[in-house]
């Protein structure tokens, strides 16, 4: 089924476009509707579209799919990379996680492990974790155009990243100074990327070391 491919929230945005068409392009979709699977489906459609758009009738199983599957071709750029990055959650894997333990007692030395990875190893493969369905509807959506599809998945991957990156790495700062200034004996802190979960645990200082301090 299209909603288990491309998710509920892409599937709705879909739909709401198709339901906001001008009347040319919405005619020239019933024109394409027509050749593609008959006049009486066509007729059909345009009788029943007034009572779909107010949810009179349901529009749901192979009409919706047929219609659509016609619906991008209509949509700007902007509403198809909306759509894209939806398809892109909902098709989203489960992401690897790396944890990290910073002591309590030379957090310095754990942080600086943690700031070296946000840095290097959280930028992402746009297509790696991409299902070939999910590939194929993002080529849907763009006319089939896999240059389109790379280049607007690259860019989007990329923003997202480094935004979650310095939002990180920002928070990472203020748990280091909390920490060594002895505020907080302990803490547990999580970031996500787009390619991987990163989590960081900070150990309290053991007695011997709390009592090295005092002494």
């Amino acid at each position: 089924m299209l909603e288990n491919e491309i998710g509920h929230k892409a599937l709705g945005k879909i739909k709401t476009h198709f339901f906001n068409l001008s009347t040319s392009s919405f005619d020239q979709l019933l024109q394409e509707y027509g050749n593609k699977h008959g006049a009486s489906a066509k007729s059909y459609a345009k009788k029943t579209y007034s009572k779909w758009k107010s949810r009179e009738v349901d529009l749901s199983g192979e009409t919706q799919e047929k219609l659509i599957d016609l619906v991008p071709r209509f949509l700007s750029t902007e509403q198809r990379t909306s759509i894209l990055e939806d398809i892109v959650a909902h098709n989203e894997p489960d992401k690897p996680s790396q944890e990290f333990l910073v002591k309590a007692a030379d957090p310095q030395v754990g942080f600086s492990e943690v700031r070296a990875f946000l840095q290097q190893n959280t930028n992402p493969d746009s297509l790696a974790y991409l299902s070939t369905k999910a590939m194929n509807r993002a080529k849907w959506l763009f006319d089939n155009d896999s240059t389109v599809v790379r280049s607007i998945l690259a860019k989007l991957s990329g923003a997202q990243d480094a935004n979650q990156r310095t939002t990180a790495l920002r928070e990472l700062e203020l748990l280091e100074k909390t920490i060594s200034s002895g505020q907080v004996k302990s803490a547990s802190q999580k970031f996500e990327f787009p390619s991987c979960r990163v989590k960081i645990t900070v150990r309290p200082k053991g007695l011997l070391e709390s009592l090295r301090d005092w002494l």
